[in-house]
């Protein structure tokens, strides 16, 4: 059997799907924006991906 681990994040302040998983900008969005999209960087993902991805770096 493989071995399950269980990371927990606080999301209220690390606000991932406010944040870029590729260069880290923070930029505000509203709940209806379902798409991140990134001036900075240019990155763009549906916003629970990338927030999934944001969450996954700071591990």
């Amino acid at each position: 059997m493989g071995r399950t681990s269980v990371i927990k994040l606080e999301t209220k302040r690390a606000a991932p799907s406010q944040h870029c998983p590729r260069c880290g900008a923070r930029a505000k969005k509203e709940l209806s924006d379902r798409v991140h999209v990134c001036t900075g960087s240019g990155y763009r993902e549906q916003r629970d991906a990338a927030s999934s991805r944001y969450m996954l770096g700071r591990v």
